[in-house]
Parts: structure tokens; C-alpha cells; sequence
């Protein structure tokens, strides 16, 4: 291993260590320091009367979102940070860590995007801001050093790829999902279903305008067997894992404060991406066995 060699890994370590220390004062202070306060209702911009949480971080969001929120904080306390921390330890040992741990910096930095320009602004608003920034480029970074290094797979594998590009096809497909509520709101100029007191909602534009086509032309390349598909297929199926994670921990969270989901959005978007994570992660073990080498 050069010299080079080492120093990026030890800077990526260092950046690492910065995300896992972001992430978890800012899951903490999400999650458990909640203060005093009490829910109340608000009217929202369509005059519509909204439950508000009241209480912590996520005092000015409705009970839906804000446990929305701190079923994202645990995730990300209770699996993805120790995942950052093994696989970033890892990395000189076991080099494929890389790709693990690149996914998880995407799921850091998804969420940190969701908080900085979703959550409504609050004392730790310079945190969000913090953590955008440092998982932003610690992401960016691990997408660097994928580049520098040859990810390929065996072309006898070729066959097993092609199972693997579908699901990727499909799984950056599930992002549309969301049409089916932008569609009807904006045709009948009612935002109430997924607004409430919010103006905006951040995870649209992520999910439609990022992670459907960053799947797509991964899933496409792999079919090609491209480079750029055997580099980041394990990133991407990483992420998905962990989506699968951050919905269940939401899912739990909610039905702990008692909120009742509707029978069709607990099947289109609870339990459909928990199957799709888990599928994911088994498909991503296999891959980075088989098809995978440096």
C-alpha cells in the first residue's frame, strides 16, 4: 500500500469520525432531549387544524412528522453510525468496506438534507447545517477514492448480474411513488395530504429528482457491465438496506405514539420498502462476493 494510499485512508477515517459525531448529537438531541412542552393545535395554511408535537427539536411539526424524525434519529444512532465506524475501521483490512461505508455516507447525507431543508428551523439549525456540509463532502470524498480504485466484475457472472440491474431498475422506480399524491394535489390545488404545516416537502424532490435516475443509470451500467455499475450497485444497495432500516424505525416510533396508518399507505409505503430493503441487502452480500474484485 503506498503512501498516497494511506493517507486517504486516513483521511477518510478522520471524515468519518466527524459524520459519526454529528449524527449521533444530532439523533440525540432529536430523539431524547425532548424539554418541556405539550402538543397543541395550529391552524395550518388551508385553515385545516393540525396536532403540533410541541416538545424538543420537532416542536413546530405535526405528531406524523416529527416521529417521522426521530424514527430517522434512532436509525441513524442505532445502525448507520456503528456501521460508519466498522466499516471506516475496516477499510485498510477488508477494502470493500469502501463501498459499504459510501452507502451509508449517502444515507447520512439523505438524511441530513432532509433536516437542514426540511425540519422547521430550530435551535440546532447550524447542527443540520454542519452535518449537511461534512457528510456532503465525506461523501463526495468516498466517491472519489471509488474512482481511483478498479471495481470490476467476472464476465461469467454476467447472467446473475442482470437480476441484480433489474431490482436496481425497480427499486429507483419505487421514488415515482410519490407522483401518486403530487399528481392529484396539484390538479386539484389541495396540498392538506402531505403539507400540513409544512410548505414544502424535500423528500419529493430528492427521491424523483436524485434517486430514480442515479438508480436507473446504475442499473443500466451494471446491465452493460460497465465499471461505473460494479462500483456503485453495493453503494446503492447499501442505501437501500438502510432505508429499509429508517422505515422501520419510523413505522415502530409512530405506532408507539399510536398514530393508525391507512391499510393502502402501510402496504405502498411501509411495508413495500421494507421487502425492497431487505431484498436489497441480501442481493448486496451476494454481489460484492461474486461479482466484485479489485
Amino acid at each position: 500500500m503506498g503512501r498516497c494510499e494511506v493517507n486517504s485512508t486516513k483521511m477518510m477515517r478522520l471524515s468519518v469520525l466527524a459524520v459519526c459525531i454529528l449524527l449521533m448529537t444530532t439523533a440525540l438531541v432529536g430523539s431524547f432531549w425532548q424539554g418541556e412542552g405539550s402538543s397543541k393545535l395550529v391552524s395550518a395554511l388551508d385553515g385545516r387544524q393540525v396536532e403540533l408535537y410541541g416538545r424538543g427539536a420537532y416542536s413546530n411539526h405535526s405528531i406524523l412528522r416529527a416521529t417521522s424524525y426521530i424514527g430517522a434519529d434512532l436509525a441513524m444512532l442505532l445502525v448507520v453510525v456503528p456501521l460508519l465506524f466498522t466499516t471506516a475501521a475496516s477499510i485498510k483490512k477488508f477494502p470493500k468496506s469502501l463501498l459499504v461505508c459510501s452507502g451509508a455516507l449517502m444515507t447520512a447525507f439523505y438524511y441530513s438534507i432532509s433536516l437542514v431543508f426540511g425540519a422547521a428551523f430550530n435551535r440546532y439549525f447550524l447542527l443540520y447545517t454542519a452535518l449537511f456540509s461534512v457528510t456532503g463532502f465525506s461523501f463526495g470524498y468516498s466517491v472519489y477514492l471509488l474512482g481511483k480504485r478498479s471495481w470490476k466484475g467476472e464476465n461469467q457472472t454476467q447472467s446473475k448480474d442482470r437480476g441484480t440491474a433489474i431490482f436496481l431498475l425497480f427499486a429507483g422506480s419505487t421514488a415515482l411513488i410519490w407522483l401518486g399524491m403530487i399528481i392529484p394535489a396539484l390538479i386539484q390545488g389541495d396540498y392538506s395530504e402531505f403539507i400540513d404545516v409544512n410548505t414544502t416537502e424535500p423528500t419529493f424532490a430528492l427521491d424523483i429528482g436524485v434517486i430514480f435516475p442515479l438508480f436507473t443509470a446504475c442499473g443500466i451500467a451494471l446491465l452493460k457491465q460497465k465499471e461505473f455499475g460494479y462500483r456503485f450497485t453495493p453503494v446503492l444497495l447499501t442505501f437501500y438496506s438502510l432505508v429499509g432500516v429508517v422505515v422501520i424505525m419510523q413505522t415502530t416510533v409512530q405506532h408507539i405514539y399510536g398514530i393508525k396508518i391507512p391499510l393502502p399507505q402501510m402496504i405502498g409505503t411501509v411495508a413495500s420498502f421494507i421487502a425492497l430493503g431487505i431484498v436489497a441487502l441480501v442481493l448486496n452480500v451476494r454481489f460484492m462476493r461474486r461479482s466484485v474484485k479489485i
